[in-house]
Formats: C-alpha cells, sequence, structure tokens
C-alpha cells in the first residue's frame, strides 16, 4: 500500500510538472502575441501622431507670418493654445482697401475634425477679400457664410452642419474708425479704464434657420484704445477651487486689469492665468486671444 501511494504520488508530481510546463508555455506565447500587438499599436500611434503633427505644419501655414503681424499692428498680441496639436481655432489677418482686418475664429469641434473646418474658414475669407472685393466685416461675413455653407453641401449624402463663431474686426486708421460685425463672439474695446462691448448677431457662420444679414458696427476709435476678441475656450474653462468655468465678466475684469501692460507682458499673464486656473483639470477646447493697441 505505501509503495502505490509513493507511486501515486510521483504520477500526481510528473503530471503537475507538465502541466505546469505547458502553462508556462502558453503564458510565454501569450507574453509574445502581447508584446507583438503593444509594438504594433506603438508604430500606429506613431504614425497616427507624425501625421497630426504633420497637419499642424499645414495649419501653422493658415495662420499670419509674425512679420506681416508686426507690418500691420505697432502694438499686438496673439494668445493661441490648441486642445490638441492641431486647432479648431484660429487668428487671421489681412489688409483690403486700407482696412486692417482681424479677427479670432471659432471652428465647430476641435482636432482634427476642427482643423479640416479652419481651413475651409481661412479660404473663405480670404476669398472674400481677394476674390469678391470685400472690405467691411459685415459684407466679408455674410460672404463667407455663402462659401461655408456651399463647401459642406453634402453632394447628394446629408449636409454637414459645421460652421464657426467670427469676431470680425477692420480698422480703418485714416478715418479712426473701428468696423465690427460679428457671429456669436464679441468685440471688447477698453479705454480709460472702460469697457465698451459690441454685441455680436446671434448667428453662427454655417447653416442657420433664422440667418440674416450680419450687422455692421462702427465705433470710433482713440489712440490708446484696446480692442480684444477671441474665442469661447478661455472663458468656458473649468477649474478653479470649485472646478466652474471662468466666464465672460471675470475674463472681461482682468482684461481691464492688464489693459496698461505692454501687450507681450498681457498675453503672459493671460497665459499663466489660464494655467493657473485649469489647475488639475484638463484643457477643454481650443484658446485663441487677439489683442490689438491704437
Amino acid at each position: 500500500m505505501a509503495r502505490l501511494s509513493v507511486n501515486r504520488v510521483k504520477q500526481q508530481k510528473i503530471h503537475l510538472e507538465s502541466v505546469v510546463k505547458e502553462r508556462t508555455s502558453e503564458i510565454a506565447e501569450q507574453n509574445n502575441q502581447l508584446e507583438h500587438q503593444k509594438a504594433e499599436i506603438e508604430e500606429k500611434s506613431n504614425d497616427i501622431l507624425d501625421s497630426i503633427k504633420y497637419a499642424e505644419r499645414i495649419q501653422q501655414t493658415i495662420l499670419p507670418a509674425d512679420e506681416f503681424m508686426e507690418e500691420m499692428f505697432e502694438e499686438h498680441f496673439v494668445l493661441f493654445r490648441p486642445k490638441d496639436i492641431v486647432s479648431g481655432d484660429f487668428y487671421w489677418a489681412a489688409v483690403s482697401k486700407k482696412m486692417f482686418l482681424f479677427s479670432a475664429i471659432d471652428c465647430t469641434g476641435h482636432g482634427v475634425p476642427g482643423a479640416f473646418v479652419s481651413i475651409v474658414g481661412h479660404n473663405g475669407l480670404t476669398r472674400a477679400i481677394k476674390e469678391f472685393g470685400h472690405s467691411k466685416p459685415s459684407d466679408i461675413l455674410d460672404t463667407l457664410r455663402e462659401i461655408v455653407i456651399d463647401a459642406f453641401k453634402g453632394q447628394g449624402k446629408a449636409d454637414v452642419k459645421d460652421g464657426m463663431d467670427v469676431a470680425l474686426c477692420g480698422i480703418d486708421y485714416d478715418k479712426m474708425i473701428l468696423h465690427y460685425s460679428g457671429a456669436n463672439n464679441p468685440c471688447v474695446i477698453i479705454r480709460n479704464g472702460e469697457i465698451h462691448e459690441i454685441k455680436a448677431d446671434k448667428q453662427p457662420i454655417g447653416q442657420f434657420e433664422y440667418g440674416k444679414p450680419f450687422t455692421a458696427h462702427e465705433f470710433p476709435l482713440e489712440k490708446g484704445d484696446v480692442i480684444y476678441t477671441y474665442t469661447d475656450g478661455y472663458i468656458d474653462q473649468f477649474g478653479g477651487v470649485k472646478g466652474k468655468k471662468f466666464k465672460s465678466r471675470p475674463f472681461k475684469k482682468l482684461l481691464l486689469e492688464i489693459v496698461d501692460k505692454p501687450m507681450n507682458e498681457q498675453k503672459s499673464i493671460l497665459n499663466d492665468k489660464f494655467i493657473e486656473w485649469c489647475g488639475e483639470h484638463e484643457q477643454i477646447d481650443d484658446v485663441c486671444v487677439f489683442g490689438v493697441r491704437i
């Protein structure tokens, strides 16, 4: 009986060793497969990242060159913080018939989809002044809307409802008049410690059931006035102690506090304040703030 028991133990041990060996081999094979899959995923991720970074370089070409901006404006800044590598926000500047035009534009979405829409918006703005010969912001926005709607027609498929919000300013330095027209995004002018806000039309650039011609606004300028246009990324950012939105009123108060500082310093303060406000919260949208001092 004792010998039989010993033999049984030996058999069980041999069987157990065989099972362990087989299972070890299976685990090793699974690990090899996982490593192979990991390498494939990393390779595809790197390919995607490389493509997005190349798209970023392409998108950078539609933004005004620094040298051009310095020729247009003696004092200005642009705070541009894409949420992702590429952006749905972009800024634009041009000269048409002695009108010095500048704008902060917020396209539907962010990242790659938003970047596609930004290309349509940039091309539309450029066509509006070069092909159609417009110089007044309201005329440019009316034409831009037609271009955007036409660009997103479905070609037999469902129409795309994407579009953009725009605050478009034009400075006539000869007459010292600010021309402004806006699609959802306002324009803020600060003079002698006082805020003057020009409201936008409550309609986007794109398909809209109750669309109407964009309103042409004029504002007499004085030396030292500072004009701000911006997208909603800054004011909609969650952060602070309670994790709430920054909101419009505190943002305008912040502009009022920094308006007398040099433009580059204003940009730094706005950027630092944004980072501080975010804290551990993720940036939720693209950010663009454009400031010009007269």
